[in-house]
């Protein structure tokens, strides 16, 4: 009975969002094409699978994240979008994540927002180490690293805009946002768009692809 997804927080059948934040990421993905409204998601052909995590305030709770990530597996989905970050580091979650891999499911991490680089001060679930995590920095419309978004040599893989995205909003309109949660999601959409095109393609593979076929930018080395 959980057709429409699954909320972690009240543990029922309605993730109804209560900020917009899932809601604009969403957008970024699958919002549909070729209609003249609003906006285009990145793979308009995609399916969703809403997974509540967030309170009202934005909160996420770590066991929430962990719950979501096995039912996405358990039904199916390829790819998650986790447009969130913490500093903690889960074992929990890490095994969560390796399993992940088993199951063909490709892991898209937004970086986080404090300017810091990942390298030395890790941000979660994004610098997690398993080959099926790809973290994604922000970058404005001129190409630079958004003043906001965390980088790392190592630990972060490729950039993607996360500066005035416009997006669908809550009641049906269109806005802006600003942050690597809004960065992800256009990875996330390519990434499906691969995994459209080739159904066999590991995350690794497709991880790889995305980094070898990323645009070189002298301003994010």
């Amino acid at each position: 009975d959980d057709v429409h997804g699954w909320d972690f927080l009240s543990w029922d059948a309605d993730p109804s969002d209560d900020v917009g934040h899932g809601t604009h990421v969403a957008g970024t993905i699958a919002a549909v094409a070729n209609n003249a409204i609003g906006v285009a998601g990145v793979a308009p052909g995609v399916k969703i699978m809403p997974l509540k995590i967030t309170n009202a305030n934005g909160v996420a709770y770590l066991h929430n994240s962990i719950f979501a990530l096995v039912d996405a597996l358990l039904y199916g989905a390829d790819i998650s979008n986790h447009s969130y970050g913490g500093y903690f580091y889960s074992p929990d979650m890490a095994y969560v994540i390796q399993v992940a891999d088993a199951f063909g499911h490709l892991v898209v991490a937004a970086a986080s927002n404090e300017g810091s680089n990942n390298d030395g001060s890790p941000v979660y679930p994004a610098s997690y180490p398993s080959a099926n995590v790809i973290s994604v920095a922000a970058v404005d419309s001129s190409g630079s690293l958004a003043s906001f978004s965390n980088y790392g040599a190592s630990s972060v893989d490729v950039a993607a805009p996360g500066v005035g995205i416009l997006s669908t909003t809550l009641g049906g309109g269109y806005g802006t946002k600003d942050g690597t949660s809004m960065a992800a999601p256009h990875v996330a959409g390519v990434a499906a768009l691969l995994k459209s095109a080739i159904p066999g393609l590991s995350p690794s593979t497709i991880r790889q692809a995305l980094i070898d076929s990323a645009q070189p930018n002298p301003q994010l080395v």
